[in-house]
């Protein structure tokens, strides 16, 4: 069969400075991957690339005929998908339209009800689902034998069984990265050192419990590529497509301790092919550890900190202590590692009080970078469900209605003695102070001067400070 699959954001004002970046998204490589193994021809069309947007789709579908066009959905660029799903119907009825991404994981029956366009859903991981879903379109299987879809009969939408998780994830192909342009795509500048850069994943699935997190888009059991695949991935973007700096999209890096040492030390036996950044949990963490994550080219570690009070991490199951915190910046510190930390302010029983120890918690760590963000409660998450169950909790409508708002910049909903006004105050004063104390100017003199960037740096920091504090 002919594939065509989409990738669709758009670039209108969504409060959030993570839009202006962009990373070859890995979900539709995968199944880019799966399907040219299976003998399907596959093209792709990726909104993120600058000025694709939904006219190129129109334009290829009245071009170029294609027998299935795989959409895939996230929550804050739902709407722009739907558009998608309804221009393919329009211009080539007979081409089956399939939703998959994480925003079909989130809202489960109801994405097939929000987008009348869209023949079917794939919910979770896709790889082999997919497959099975072309032979039943081929008339090889009944739809109802394929597990993880949903799909419409007449006017009902029926809904498959679960599809399991994929154990073996060294049997998944590396993305296909050639369909993509990865000269193309652009982190922002305080996110890389090198270019070419790309992001890839090594592992799925997290086994904690944090009440923010949809738990249904990769499970909870913890799964990961053996540190040889991650190996040979590393070396086929550095060898074919000239890479020179590997983000990790893992959720949490370093769960599996032994399976992080030997990538590390088949890293360093490789003569370390690129330098790399990743994310992690502090409670994964020692100082033996991080000063082999350093060794093996390493040179940042991100940390979701959320909150500086021990109460709110508590009631957002965040399950460690701020001791185990502030070992952790310590220790990556004393490791020579660039850190980041990560900040939620107006999580669920946040006030004005535990918001001041937030901000002086970060100052306190005192990362090389910090983020701080409006707490959002993503559709399928306990977090959502506790915000729209409690009574105590004011929702903005036109806000939380709205699926763009879900992320950055925006309030979407306010809780007793933290109104929205003292929020965006306390948004300015956790950002500016941060970055305005003479330890971070200093800090960042270096990078700020890096030949070719000064004018792009200033232009990134204008972005962070005005969508975040404006």
């Amino acid at each position: 069969m002919k594939i065509l699959l989409v990738y669709p954001i758009d670039r209108e004002p969504t409060g959030h400075y993570m839009v202006h970046q962009s990373s070859m998204p890995l979900g539709v490589g995968y199944l880019a991957a799966v399907l040219l193994s299976a003998g399907h021809e596959v093209e792709v069309l990726d909104f993120q690339i600058r000025d694709v947007a939904l006219g190129h789709l129109v334009r290829m579908m009245g071009e170029r005929s294609f027998d299935v066009c795989g959409i895939s959905a996230t929550t804050p660029f739902s709407a722009i998908a739907y558009e998608a799903a309804a221009a393919v119907k329009q211009i080539s009825p007979g081409t089956a339209v399939v939703l998959g991404g994480p925003h079909t994981v989130a809202i489960g029956e109801k994405v097939l009800e929000e987008c009348p366009a869209a023949d079917y859903a794939v919910y979770g991981e896709g790889e082999v689902t997919i497959l099975e879903l072309l032979d039943a379109m081929a008339g090889k299987r009944s739809p109802e034998t394929v597990n993880g879809i949903g799909f419409r009969r007449g006017p009902e939408i029926v809904l498959t069984h679960e599809r399991e998780y994929i154990r073996d994830l060294d049997s998944v192909p590396f993305p296909a990265y050639h369909l993509f342009e990865l000269n193309k795509y652009r982190p922002l500048v305080a996110q890389y050192r090198r270019l070419p850069w790309a992001s890839i994943i090594s592992s799925r699935g997290c086994p904690y419990r944090c009440i923010y997190c949809n738990e249904k888009v990769w499970g909870r059991r913890y799964r990961f590529r053996s540190a040889r695949n991650v190996l040979e991935e590393i070396l086929l973007l550095k060898n074919r497509y000239l890479v020179r700096e590997v983000s990790f999209a893992d959720d949490t890096f370093s769960i599996n301790r032994e399976r992080t040492v030997e990538l590390c030390e088949m890293l360093i036996a490789a003569g370390n092919p690129v330098i790399w950044k990743c994310s992690t949990r502090v409670d994964r963490v020692d100082l033996e550890l991080l000063k082999l994550l350093k060794k093996a080219g390493c040179y940042s570690i991100g940390t979701g900190v959320e909150s500086g009070s021990q109460k709110i991490l508590d009631i957002i199951k965040k399950d460690v202590t701020k001791e185990q915190i502030r070992r952790a910046f310590r220790d990556a510190r004393t490791a020579g590692l660039e850190t980041r930390a990560y900040f939620m302010l107006n999580l669920p029983h946040d006030d004005m009080e535990t918001t001041e120890e937030t901000i002086r918690f970060s100052r306190e760590l005192d990362a090389d970078y910090v983020d701080f963000e409006f707490a959002h409660p993503f559709p399928g998450t306990a977090f959502r469900r506790l915000i729209e169950n409690d009574a105590r909790y004011t929702i903005i409508k036109d806000k939380w209605d709205d699926p763009k708002a879900q992320i950055g910049n925006r309030i979407v909903y306010v809780q007793p003695g933290l109104p929205a006004e003292a929020l965006r105050k306390y948004m300015r004063k956790a950002f500016v102070g941060y970055y305005l104390r003479p330890r971070q100017i200093l800090r960042h003199m270096r990078s700020l001067f890096r030949p070719g960037q000064v004018l792009a740096t200033l232009r990134e920091a204008w972005n962070v400070l005005h969508l975040r504090t404006g």
